[in-house]
């Protein structure tokens, strides 16, 4: 019987040790996540998050759940968008880190990069639950400028676009609208460009 009972214990403890060393770091996991993100594989990122991830961007906006996720991934699909997250320290279930993004949409208004002077990535069971952002204040300072500028302009000019672009005055993260949002800013540096 005692046998039995070490036996069953060694067993356990080799599974829980072998389970432990097969399962991803947290550091090798959002690896992982951002060169899905960086393919454009959308179903392949959204695997690596929970279904109750919420997703900030300090002073911008706060995604929740997976729906609203996916949508931000298929946004910076069509924008071909490039995820950046680099100098990553890990303590406990959280990894910190600096970021930066480029895509279509911020190269045609104008800014070569976005900035994050802090990434915070909370993982737990092998998922991402939460990330909070922080853009540095010149990337905040950047995107006002760009985005004023557009939206004076398109108001003007592109008024009924605009409204569908921007259903009660908020940014869809959706494919068509990102496609869109390219439309009008091509249309809006051919204006503005002498």
């Amino acid at each position: 019987m005692r046998f039995v009972a070490f036996h069953s214990i060694i067993i356990l403890s080799l599974s829980l040790m072998l389970t432990i060393s097969c399962a991803p770091n947290q550091i090798e996991l959002v690896t992982a996540y951002q060169n899905a993100h960086n393919r454009h594989d959308i179903e392949a990122a959204l695997a690596y998050y929970a279904d109750n991830i919420r997703f900030e961007i300090t002073g911008t906006w706060v995604k929740e759940g997976l729906e609203e996720i996916r949508g931000l991934e298929e946004w910076d699909a069509a924008v071909d968008g490039e995820l950046l997250l680099y100098d990553m320290t890990l303590e406990n279930d959280t990894i910190t880190c600096k970021g930066a993004e480029r895509n279509e949409w911020f190269r045609l208004a104008g800014i070569d990069e976005v900035s994050h002077v802090s990434v915070t990535i909370r993982v737990l069971n092998n998922r991402i639950v939460e990330i909070i952002a922080k853009p540095t204040l010149q990337s905040e300072m950047e995107i006002a400028d760009a985005f004023g500028k557009i939206m004076s302009w398109a108001r003007r000019e592109r008024s009924e676009m605009l409204s569908a672009l921007m259903p009660g005055g908020q940014l869809e993260y959706t494919t068509e609208a990102a496609e869109s949002w390219l439309d009008l800013l091509r249309d809006w540096r051919n204006a503005t460009t002498d």
